[in-house]
Protein backbone atom coordinates (compact mmCIF):
# COMPACT_ATOMS: atom_id res chain seq x y z
CA UNK A 1 0.00 0.00 0.00
CA UNK A 2 1.46 3.32 -0.81
CA UNK A 3 1.78 6.35 1.63
CA UNK A 4 -1.04 8.37 -0.38
CA UNK A 5 -3.20 5.50 0.37
CA UNK A 6 -2.25 5.28 3.72
CA UNK A 7 -2.86 8.97 4.67
CA UNK A 8 -6.22 8.38 3.11
CA UNK A 9 -7.46 5.83 5.00
CA UNK A 10 -6.66 7.13 8.26
CA UNK A 11 -9.35 9.78 7.40
CA UNK A 12 -11.78 7.73 7.07
CA UNK A 13 -14.70 7.37 7.83
CA UNK A 14 -15.29 11.09 7.14
CA UNK A 15 -17.26 12.57 10.05
CA UNK A 16 -21.12 13.27 8.58
CA UNK A 17 -20.25 17.08 8.54
CA UNK A 18 -17.10 17.24 6.49
CA UNK A 19 -18.60 14.98 4.03
CA UNK A 20 -21.12 16.93 3.47
CA UNK A 21 -19.35 20.13 3.59
CA UNK A 22 -17.31 18.43 0.70
CA UNK A 23 -20.31 17.98 -1.18
CA UNK A 24 -21.79 21.42 -0.86
CA UNK A 25 -18.28 22.29 -2.96
CA UNK A 26 -17.99 20.20 -4.91
CA UNK A 27 -20.56 21.78 -7.26
CA UNK A 28 -19.00 25.28 -7.25
CA UNK A 29 -17.03 27.76 -4.43
CA UNK A 30 -19.63 28.91 -1.67
CA UNK A 31 -18.89 31.13 1.04
CA UNK A 32 -20.22 29.89 4.83
CA UNK A 33 -23.61 30.77 5.02
CA UNK A 34 -24.19 28.99 1.64
CA UNK A 35 -21.85 25.94 2.74
CA UNK A 36 -25.08 25.80 5.58
CA UNK A 37 -27.63 26.15 3.83
CA UNK A 38 -26.59 23.69 1.34
CA UNK A 39 -26.16 21.23 3.96
CA UNK A 40 -29.32 22.05 5.66
CA UNK A 41 -31.34 21.88 1.84
CA UNK A 42 -29.63 18.55 0.93
CA UNK A 43 -29.69 16.66 4.31
CA UNK A 44 -34.09 17.68 4.78
CA UNK A 45 -32.81 19.47 7.95
CA UNK A 46 -31.41 16.86 9.36
CA UNK A 47 -28.19 18.54 9.56
CA UNK A 48 -27.43 21.87 10.76
CA UNK A 49 -24.25 23.12 10.73
CA UNK A 50 -23.46 25.91 12.92
CA UNK A 51 -21.10 28.75 12.15
CA UNK A 52 -18.62 27.02 14.67
CA UNK A 53 -18.63 23.78 13.18
CA UNK A 54 -18.60 24.72 9.92
CA UNK A 55 -15.10 26.73 10.60
CA UNK A 56 -13.61 23.93 13.22
CA UNK A 57 -14.21 21.39 10.20
CA UNK A 58 -12.61 23.55 7.42
CA UNK A 59 -9.85 24.03 10.01
CA UNK A 60 -9.49 20.47 10.30
CA UNK A 61 -9.62 19.48 6.71
CA UNK A 62 -6.98 21.98 6.21
CA UNK A 63 -4.72 20.69 9.14
CA UNK A 64 -4.96 17.20 7.71
CA UNK A 65 -3.85 18.34 4.09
Amino acid sequence: MANDELKIDSLLPLPPATFHILLALAEEDRHGYAIIQDVSARTDGELKLSPGTLYRSIQRMQEQD
